[in-house]
């Protein structure tokens, strides 16, 4: 099987050649990617690098991070968004530090805290979400001794903020996957801080295709244009 895998990925890579050849007009970008990535970030990223090459494709594979990283080393995806840095080896670069707060209903006596204790947390209902980059909430939880009084496991981030909405509990999510929510919730900084560190792999740098090469500097333009600024984990 992985034999099978490298003739196609050689393949594929001999087509984006011509396509490089042909002036990176046309080319399928095939990418790695999970839930808030891809509601904020790749659309506006999308957007920026169709209006130099509107013939290029693009394919999208939603998985976990251990997956994520497994089509990066096999060939699957040509680059994708993964956690940083990565659990084994590829060539990565740190794109943003992404700050975890607790969320509560609008109404919520915790609504209008500066910030939140993680060692409140087991007082009350708690709704758990894993968005597939592999879970750091319970990395988090577990750095600070942390046993949360778990109500609902969900895998839906949309269904989670309905719950906190509706005060059947609290959740810890990251920033970037309640943005756009427009429910009536507050998003309040933890103590102490988390985060969650997002990069983006590819298999080797040099041999990125002229069309994975051009998403690469497109994604670091867009993010820093919009205010994902590449300040924190430097490892």
């Amino acid at each position: 099987m992985p034999h099978i895998r490298t003739v196609l990925y050689d393949q594929y890579r001999l087509e984006e050649c011509m396509n490089e050849i042909n002036g990176l007009r046309a080319g399928l970008i095939r990418i790695g990617t999970f839930n808030s990535v891809s509601a904020q970030w790749l659309p506006g990223i999308i957007r920026s690098l169709h209006a130099d090459y509107p013939a290029i494709r693009f394919e999208l594979l939603h998985g976990t991070n251990e997956q994520i990283e497994e089509w990066i080393r096999s060939g699957r995806v040509d680059i994708g968004f993964i956690k940083y840095p990565p659990d084994t080896e590829m060539d990565s670069e740190f794109l943003y530090r992404d700050p975890i707060v607790s969320i509560f209903a609008a109404e919520d006596p915790h609504a209008g805290l500066s910030s939140f204790s993680l060692c409140q947390l087991p007082e009350l209902p708690y709704i758990a979400l894993n968005e597939g980059v592999d879970d750091e909430i319970t990395a988090v939880l577990e750095a600070n001794w942390i046993q949360p009084d778990t109500r609902f496991i969900e895998s839906d981030d949309h269904a989670v903020v309905a719950m906190v909405e509706q005060g059947l509990g609290t959740s810890l999510m990251s920033m970037m996957m309640i943005q756009g929510f427009s429910r009536r919730i507050a998003a309040i900084p933890l103590e102490p801080p988390a985060w969650r560190d997002l990069g983006i792999g590819f298999r080797e740098r040099k041999s990125l295709s002229g069309a994975a090469a051009a998403f690469l500097q497109c994604t670091r333009q867009w993010l820093a244009e919009n205010g994902y600024h590449s300040e924190g984990s430097s490892e």
